[in-house]
């Protein structure tokens, strides 16, 4: 399974694009937020994405995709708006201006959510970071 991550925009505070599933690449099934310095850290390119639990800290620990094969990189993750501190993919469906003119994602924990569903089942898929 290749799935695509498109980047449409790039600020000097975050990379907006689109994800989508490899059966449906016309049609995307999310909009992904991440930090700038992202473009550094996953390159384009395709990688190997695991699926992992991950600590957050000492009480939280979630399911989700670990992107592998990153040189020099480690925990570069698919996760909601809740963990924009970290490192990763951030999953929405939605872009808008905050009231300071920075990018937001909206809907994340259901889109993160119908996002790990719709690979229930799966351990691992390929991405393409265009």
């Amino acid at each position: 399974m290749l799935n695509v991550l498109r980047r449409t925009i790039h600020t000097t505070d975050v990379i907006l694009g689109d994800f989508s599933f490899e059966d449906n690449t016309d049609n995307p099934f999310m909009t992904t937020l991440e930090p700038a310095h992202n473009a550094i850290k996953l390159p384009v390119g395709t990688y190997t994405c695991v699926r992992a639990r991950e600590r957050v800290n000492e009480k939280t620990e979630f399911e989700t995709f670990k992107i592998t094969g990153v040189c020099g990189q480690e925990g570069l993750f698919f996760h909601d708006e809740e963990l924009t501190k970290h490192d990763g993919v951030v999953c929405g469906n939605l872009e808008l201006p905050d009231n300071q003119g920075k990018m937001l994602v909206m809907g994340s924990r259901a889109d993160f959510h119908g996002f790990m569903n719709y690979l229930k089942g799966v351990d691992s898929f390929q991405l393409q970071v265009l």
